[in-house]
């Protein structure tokens, strides 16, 4: 199944070399890709080395920085892992309804962080009056449920946490 597993950060010399900043726990794991999906274009991978936090890779096809910096995005790849009962990935969550604590429909996911502490960007309804999405940080303290085959979260939605939205 074609997955989301990390998104082009910039790119490393002259010769098209692309920078991608990975979505996924375990880097190693763009070794086993036999081809990676940027833009709907199907890309081979020439070379993948590990810079930093970055994962460089050389695309089939890329030469010279030009053609790179043509590319942007998410990189998607096909991965067949199995997972846990409690386990899915973050890019699913994405369009989720968010429901509060009390099971009151609030909004809908519409993003999450890829640097640094793991946050959810909700879009909130249009009732709660806010001047930006609400950004609610992945852990247990706020996360109540997480069911993805029903296109739900659920959350504990506190004061302090609306206010920084509006």
């Amino acid at each position: 199944m074609k997955r989301i597993v990390g998104n082009i950060a910039g790119y490393h010399g002259i010769r098209g070399e692309i920078k991608i900043y990975p979505l996924v726990d375990d880097i190693q794991l763009f070794k086993t890709f036999e081809n990676l999906f940027i833009l709907d274009t199907v890309y081979k991978p020439l070379s993948i080395r590990f810079h930093k936090d970055f994962v460089l890779v050389v695309l089939d096809g890329i030469t010279n920085l030009n053609q790179a910096q043509e590319l942007k995005g998410y990189v998607s790849a096909d991965i067949n892992e199995e997972l846990e009962k409690n386990e899915f990935y973050v890019s699913d969550l994405i369009g989720l309804s968010v429901f509060d604590q009390v099971n009151n429909e609030i909004g809908v996911v519409s993003n999450y962080s890829k640097v640094g502490q793991k946050l959810l960007f909700i879009k909130l309804f249009d009732e709660f009056k806010a001047k930006s999405e609400l950004l609610i940080p992945f852990v247990e303290e706020y996360i109540i449920s997480v069911n993805p085959s029903k296109k739900k979260l659920q959350i504990n939605l506190t004061e302090e946490l609306l206010e920084l939205c509006r």
